[in-house]
């Protein structure tokens, strides 16, 4: 048996090298898709097919149904009991209809932004301050057995960082 495609060469066709330049969709793991895609099929039967992309949707409705289905699948529950598909598939679902209605300019953003804490900020003043409080912590158990006074004082500490102080 001889290897038919040995004289090809398929860096001279054109379309192999404009196909390089677009988004490969091979690493998307075909289960999670089929799952995803089940999910979207019992959407488009309760609420139509493509409803987002007529109507919009409100961030914060999404933002909500995506935490539930997160908490669920997190406190142990993998199959939603309302669709009996799998939970991580809703939340595929919602963000790809999130992803979508951004693209084409339909959806109502009522995040809070400007209205609480910046997350990335927040986290690095957090992991920062880690190990400062850790230090704190060790010193108060060293010293004392009240864990209320180690764990106000803790608090103490965190909340003087995050405003903007510092610790030496």
């Amino acid at each position: 048996m001889t290897d038919k495609s040995a004289h090809l060469d398929p860096d001279k066709n054109p379309k192999h090298a404009a196909g390089r330049l677009k988004p490969s969709l091979r690493h998307l793991p075909p289960s999670a898709l089929f799952y995803e895609g089940r999910v979207m099929d019992s959407g488009a039967a309760k609420y139509g097919p493509f409803n987002w992309g007529e109507a919009g949707v409100v961030a914060s409705v999404y933002f909500d149904a995506i935490s539930r289905h997160l908490f669920a699948w997190y406190t142990g529950e993998e199959i939603d009991p309302e669709s009996g598909q799998p939970h991580m598939a809703h939340i595929r679902a919602c963000a790809g209809i999130i992803i979508d209605c951004t693209e084409i300019d339909n959806l109502k953003d009522d995040r809070p932004v400007g209205k609480t804490a910046p997350v990335a900020e927040l986290l690095a003043k957090m992991i920062d301050v880690t190990p400062k409080v850790k230090a704190i912590d060790e010193d108060y158990i060293n010293s004392s057995d009240d864990i209320d006074e180690i764990i106000e004082a803790r608090m103490n500490v965190h909340d003087f960082i995050i405003k903007g102080g510092t610790v030496e």
